[in-house]
């Protein structure tokens, strides 16, 4: 589903993809109510967790009302088509470190670190003059950083409500990742800021 609402804003179907991630967003939403109900008089945890990666859905899809009809859309086609065999085997390699990395990171942990990893370099090359920062990159990983460091919070509450006692070290690494997204994520906020267009006067 994900996939064809991909390749329908691609090809400029943008009301498609809008239908297609509402219908891909079903099943989450189900699991989050379902996952509500169970909790009633228990731990809240596994609902929270639902009702994180829906907003996440959520945002995503209110994003695309940034693809207007009319729009150019990508400029190039090719280069978009070859991001899917691109990003299926990033996807494949991201589930073989996990594997590896359960023991040192936990899910949110590993995205923390693959996000301020690549805010790096991309801040990196902009200090050195390697490559000249542009406002989408910067709003783009922007927005990454933000909403990692929001299921970081989310999940540091979970162990905080799971196992206090055990919870400690998983707690410390995750402050310390929460504060690593946010030392990327303002200067991230600065270059964005700096390269939107401002308004038109009347």
């Amino acid at each position: 589903m994900w996939l064809a609402a991909y390749l329908s804003f691609l090809f400029g179907h943008r009301a498609a993809g809008r239908a297609l991630i509402g219908l891909a967003m079903v099943p989450g939403a189900i699991a989050a109510v379902l996952s509500t109900v169970d909790i009633v008089g228990g731990p809240p945890e596994a609902a929270i967790a639902s009702w994180v990666f829906l907003l996440a859905d959520g945002v995503l899809l209110l994003a695309t009302t940034a693809f207007q009809p009319g729009g150019t859309g990508p400029e190039r086609i090719r280069p978009w088509l070859w991001a899917l065999p691109v990003g299926t085997a990033a996807m494949a390699a991201f589930a073989f470190a996990g594997s590896v990395t359960a023991m040192l990171l936990d899910l949110a942990g590993l995205y923390a670190v693959l996000v301020v990893a690549a805010a790096l370099a991309y801040l990196g090359g902009a200090a050195l003059r390697l490559a000249g920062p542009t406002p989408e990159w910067s709003l783009a990983l922007l927005v990454l950083a933000a909403s990692t460091l929001g299921l970081r919070l989310v999940t540091l509450v979970d162990y905080a409500l799971l196992d206090p006692a055990s919870g400690h070290a998983w707690l410390a690494a995750g402050a310390a990742e929460a504060v690593a997204l946010l030392a990327v994520g303002a200067p991230l906020a600065v270059l964005a800021a700096r390269g939107l267009p401002r308004g038109v006067p009347a």
